[in-house]
């Protein structure tokens, strides 16, 4: 979900080719602006629990899993409101 956001500047200074793939990933684009930011959120309440949970199995690499995808997420969101900050 967080692919349109790393493209944004691709995205806003129209780099892809026109046509149905800009179409796609300009509307994905849109969508993802609204879910990233939830899903962001929830991954971290998940890690929270995982974190303070007795179980233990597993945990380690559920953990690395979560927190790259909280990497991701946050970097692309960041891209997303650098590039909006940018004059056209």
């Amino acid at each position: 979900m967080s692919v349109p956001l790393l493209l944004s500047y691709n995205i806003r200074y129209v780099v892809f080719p026109e046509g149905l793939p800009f179409a796609i990933l300009y509307s994905w684009g849109l969508v993802s602006v609204f879910v990233v930011p939830m899903l962001f959120l929830t991954e971290v309440i998940l890690v929270w629990r995982l974190a303070r949970s007795s179980e233990t199995s597993d945990r380690k690499s559920k953990l690395k899993y979560s927190f790259a995808a909280i990497a991701v997420a946050f970097v692309s969101f960041v891209v997303f409101l650098i590039v909006r900050t940018l004059p056209l």
